[in-house]
């Protein structure tokens, strides 16, 4: 996952996810959609020009520390680890 600032002043990002097979990227759509605030069709989910691709940064460069713990901490609930782990 890669990260582009979209707008700094509303502190928007746009992230750029690339997967390593096709049934990942399928799962990841999955759980998208599973969530009334993530629900999007496929005409919503784009694919950025090259140009985008090249500026985007890793995550950790580009959002705020205190929202790294969060994502973070939510990630490891997610993959079956515990939130107080995360230091």
């Amino acid at each position: 996952m890669l990260v582009l600032i979209g707008d700094a002043e509303a502190s928007a990002y746009e992230l750029l996810f690339s997967f390593s097979s096709p049934e990942n990227k399928a799962d990841f759509l999955d759980l998208l959609r599973s969530n009334d605030a993530t629900d999007c069709e496929d005409e919503e989910i784009l694919v950025p020009p090259q140009e985008e691709i090249e500026a985007a940064q890793p995550i950790a460069r580009v959002l705020p520390e205190d929202v790294m713990r969060q994502v973070a901490a939510i990630a490891a609930v997610l993959l079956g680890g515990e939130a107080s782990a995360i230091q």
